[in-house]
């Protein structure tokens, strides 16, 4: 016997009506984020349901899982800037391409050397040349890696700060597969 929830002769449900609003009120605050009203409504609904039956079983594993999303912190979505979004799915590439330029511009080395008389003017990389080998007198060794480790921070520091744009904008040139 089911009991007054449910009908003796055919076993319909007796609040079938209510239970319809009940469950459609708790999937829309579901969908809005409202973890813990959507809980108390299926609460609700679960009263009203015969213990054995299905339905029972069904909100009792709904309400399982409303916990356990409950219990769990909520990921944060990471929002692209404005100018990753204009340029949609060329984003990582193009980035991946601005990084690898600015390393070829860094590590320039005979260009300037043939084409800058002026010292003021020429890149890190040939005047660690010169600190190295021009002078009769060679530099200091602290200085010569003082020298070479400023020389390498640019490059570091741009490639840690942009790490995830590069692995993504390089596996986004893999084949697929």
């Amino acid at each position: 016997m089911l009991g007054a929830l449910a009908c003796p002769a055919c076993h319909c449900l007796v609040h079938g009506e209510e239970l319809s609003r009940l469950s459609g009120q708790a999937s829309q605050l579901e969908t809005q984020g409202r973890l813990p009203e959507a809980r108390e409504v299926w609460n609700q609904s679960l009263a009203l349901l015969p213990p054995e039956s299905k339905q029972a079983d069904w909100v009792r594993e709904k309400l399982r899982q409303l916990e356990l999303a409950y219990a769990q912190p909520a990921e944060e979505k990471k929002t692209s800037p404005a100018w990753v979004r204009k340029l949609g799915p060329l984003a990582p590439i193009l980035i991946v391409l601005a990084i690898v330029q600015f390393l070829t511009l860094w590590k320039d080395f005979l260009l300037p050397l043939l084409v800058l008389p002026n010292t003021d003017l020429q890149p890190i990389t040939v005047r660690l040349y010169y600190l190295l080998t021009v002078k009769d007198v060679p530099a200091p060794l602290n200085n010569q890696m003082a020298a070479s480790f400023l020389a390498l921070l640019p490059p570091l520091l741009l490639a840690i700060a942009l790490q995830r744009h590069l692995q993504r904008g390089l596996s986004l040139g893999g084949v697929k597969g």
